[in-house]
C-alpha cells in the first residue's frame, strides 16, 4: 500500500481534528492538477506547515518519502494506526516512491475506506494528484 508515517505526539484534540479536516478540503481545492502537473507535495507541505512542521519545503514527493524513511522524527505505522492517529488530529502522511514521481497524501479524520487500487481498507486521505 505505500508507507505511512506519523508526526506529532499530541493527545486527541477536537480542534486539531476539525483543523485537519478543513485543511484537507482546502488543499484538495487549492492544489488541483493543472496543465498536466500535479501538486501532492505542495498540498502535503501546506497542511504540515499549518501544524508547525516545515521540513518539506521545496521537496518533491520522492524527497519527502526519503526524508520520512530516514529521519528519527517519523515512524512507520500500519494503515489502521494511521487512521486512528488522523482521527485524533495528528499529522500522518502516506507516501510511495516511484519514477519519475512518487506520491504523498495527508491522512484525514474519518473511516477507513476500501481501496480498489490497494485491494484493502485504507485510511481516508486528502488526495491531490491524478484523477
Amino acid at each position: 500500500m505505500g508507507i505511512l508515517w506519523g508526526k506529532d505526539e499530541e493527545p486527541k484534540d477536537e480542534d486539531r481534528v476539525e483543523k485537519l479536516k478543513r485543511l484537507g478540503r482546502t488543499a484538495v481545492e487549492d492544489f488541483e492538477p493543472k496543465d498536466g502537473k500535479t501538486f501532492c507535495n505542495l498540498a502535503a507541505h501546506f497542511i504540515c506547515e499549518k501544524f508547525g512542521f516545515h521540513g518539506f519545503k521545496n521537496m518533491l514527493a520522492n524527497q519527502m518519502v526519503y526524508r520520512m524513511k530516514n529521519a528519527p522524527d517519523f515512524a512507520e505505522v500500519s494503515p489502521a494506526a494511521a487512521q486512528k492517529l488522523a482521527n485524533d488530529g495528528r499529522i500522518v502522511l502516506a507516501g510511495i516512491e516511484n519514477e519519475p514521481h512518487g506520491h504523498v497524501a495527508v491522512c484525514q479524520p474519518g473511516a477507513m475506506i476500501y481501496s480498489g487500487k490497494w485491494r484493502e481498507d485504507a485510511p481516508m486521505i486528502a488526495n491531490v494528484g491524478k484523477r
